[in-house]
């Protein structure tokens, strides 16, 4: 499966990940995020085409081990580890966000719980694309994130994201939506 958006007249090479789950963004709004962000990059056939993605759906999944459930998410780093020793890509670019060099890969996620639904679960995902040559853009945080950047800020974020979404389902189970 190989999902990857690469990178045209200098653009970076972007995959996609989307997580079904009653936790998280709405599918809608995580594909629509993700054309957007593309669009961004340069990668204008995204509104004309099925956007190509790595999705898992986890909807019906309650674990402690999110990585064994997350198939598709493990097809990603399998394609970015390959795609980034063909290009010789593993972390030889250093650069801000607004100078993207187009020979780096990133990886889409809609927001920190998109990312993981736990600190290690989250820690895991993002050390793990890294390792990769990657590099993690979270969209609701408007971040691009290199190896070695802290990540207080984006943990801080998805526990916050967690907790209301925990509030949430508990609203809805007693009959009270808001």
């Amino acid at each position: 499966m190989m999902n990857i958006y690469f990178g045209k007249e200098g653009g970076p090479h972007i995959a996609v990940s989307l997580t079904i789950h009653p936790d998280l963004p709405d599918l809608t709004l995580q594909t629509g995020g993700a054309r957007s962000f593309l669009l961004a990059t340069g990668h204008q056939t995204a509104m004309y085409h099925r956007l190509n993605s790595y999705c898992d759906d986890v909807s019906n999944v309650r674990t402690t081990n999110w990585s064994k459930h997350l198939q598709n998410r493990a097809f990603l780093i399998e394609d970015l580890k390959r795609e980034s020793r063909m290009s010789g890509n593993l972390n030889h670019v250093k650069q801000p966000y607004n100078g993207i060099s187009p020979d780096i890969f990133i990886v889409y996620f809609r927001s920190p719980l998109c990312v993981g639904f736990s600190q290690i679960h989250l820690l895991e995902t993002v050390k793990s694309i890294w390792k990769a040559g990657g590099y993690v853009y979270i969209q609701t945080l408007g971040i691009l994130l290199r190896e070695g950047d802290n990540l207080d800020v984006v943990i801080n974020d998805m526990l916050r994201e967690k907790k209301n979404s925990e509030m949430r389902r508990y609203r809805k189970k007693v009959g009270n939506p808001e």
